[in-house]
């Protein structure tokens, strides 16, 4: 278990994207993933990105259109991680993958503490 996902005075933020094309690993399709993180002080939390609203749906909605993918929230059972998973398109590369997803974390770690991202 990741060591910052138990740490109670912070909220992590992590995001995931998928790398290459799909390939069959016994009866499961899978991808190569992408995963990063970041940790934002529980006292510097203005709005939780799992929190519903049109603050939220807005960044979602104009980081999705900015780079033609889809994001997903991701159900966890720790009340201190946040996950995201941008599963839509892959990305043709590691470079690419980690791009894209450096700037949702960006965004989202921003959002979380109430600097609004988006045009």
């Amino acid at each position: 278990m990741n060591r910052m996902a138990t740490d109670k005075k912070c909220l992590t933020i992590e995001v995931t994207t998928h790398v290459g094309p799909a390939r069959l690993t016994g009866d499961v399709w899978s991808r190569d993933s992408v995963v990063l993180d970041a940790r934002v002080e529980r006292k510097d939390v203005v709005i939780d990105p799992y929190d519903p609203g049109d603050v939220v749906d807005a960044e979602i909605r104009a980081f999705q259109l900015e780079h033609g993918c889809k994001v997903a929230y991701l159900e966890d059972d720790s009340s201190s991680v946040r996950k995201f998973d941008v599963f839509e398109p892959a990305w043709p590369d590691t470079g690419h993958a980690t791009l894209v997803g450096s700037r949702l974390l960006t965004r989202l770690t921003g959002l979380a503490r109430g600097r609004l991202n988006s045009p």
